[in-house]
């Protein structure tokens, strides 16, 4: 037998099997131990969904987001599809947080190394003056951008595709909305999410909703590392059905950290709302236009948010 140094390892006499000595097999095991009481203690821990920003946070960001409407009207003369308005928007760089409202929601970000490109049906190039480093900001509701160099001006179509993935405070629904204020973690541990923030949102909307007419669910999977922090993935569906001319459908994947003081690092969500319109009287409007029996218009969204927190500058 070839020995090798003490504590260290040693081969077994004609064999190719290295075998670790005592001492290290007490260390693997103290070091086993140590990961499965670190798992343990995630897995005991409740997740808290209250998430909420602060000025000075500053984030690695890339952000896709893509909306489209399809509409087919029914009438007299048949069925007819509208070509679909798509609108799409794309984001790489740095975001920094400079102000929030009372309730945590941003109302100030700076944009710096940005890379920003976007489509839309209107003709024309989008984001290519003034986007490199610039300043978004929201002032009763509306949008604002400073762009640099100073003089620089945002068109309207740029501002349309911001607003698919940057919306003003009052419409950023926080987590807690969504997925109620905390919940112990176990993997594969499945819950209802609350319905009153879906009730708050529809409702402003003329439509009526109760808990009959939602069925939800959202789930937890396995821990996982992104950015050197723990994180629970968690996916949520709810649906919206039972409503004369309605139909609403979500689902969301969701990276969070066991730390409360970061929010997701990613987000992955989709939407598709359906809406049904009967009587179109076109001619009204239009004399020229054909009248419609029904209008069945379909709104899809989708947003893939990747958020890193970094070091305040």
């Amino acid at each position: 037998m070839i020995k090798e140094n003490i504590g260290v390892w040693f081969l077994e006499q004609g064999g190719s099997l290295f075998k670790p000595t005592r001492i290290v097999r007490q260390i693997i095991a103290v070091a086993s131990a140590l990961s499965l009481l670190h798992v343990l203690s995630l897995r005991a821990q409740d997740l808290d969904f209250r998430r909420r920003h602060s000025p000075g946070t500053l984030f690695d960001a890339k952000i896709a987001a893509a909306h489209s409407v399809e509409c087919e009207m029914k009438g007299p003369g048949g069925a007819r599809r509208e070509a679909a308005r798509k609108k799409s928007f794309c984001f790489e760089g740095r975001i920094e947080i400079l102000e929030c409202d009372a309730s945590g929601a941003p109302t100030a970000l700076s944009f710096s190394n940005a890379k920003i490109s976007g489509e839309s049906d209107s003709p024309g190039q989008l984001f290519k003056k003034g986007y490199g480093n610039f300043i978004l900001k929201w002032v009763d509701e509306k949008m604002l951008l400073q762009l640099e160099p100073p003089g620089s001006k945002p068109t309207p179509e740029e501002i349309e595709l911001l607003a698919i993935a940057f919306r003003p405070p009052s419409s950023q629904g926080k987590l807690d909305d969504l997925l109620g204020e905390k919940r112990e973690y176990k993997e594969g541990l499945q819950w209802i999410p609350p319905g009153a923030y879906l009730k708050k949102i529809f409702s402003s909307r003329g439509l009526s909703i109760e808990d009959k007419n939602i069925a939800g669910k959202a789930r937890f999977g396995q821990v996982s590392t992104e950015a050197g922090r723990e994180c629970a993935n968690i996916e949520a569906e709810i649906e919206i059905s039972g409503i004369d001319g309605f139909g609403f459908e979500y689902h969301a994947w969701i990276t969070l950290p066991f730390d409360k003081s970061c929010p997701p690092v990613r987000t992955k969500s989709e939407s598709v709302e359906k809406i049904l319109k009967k009587s179109i009287q076109r001619k009204e409007a239009n004399p020229l236009a054909e009248d419609f029996d029904e209008m069945h218009l379909t709104i899809t969204h989708s947003l893939d948010a990747s958020l890193i927190p970094l070091l305040p500058r």
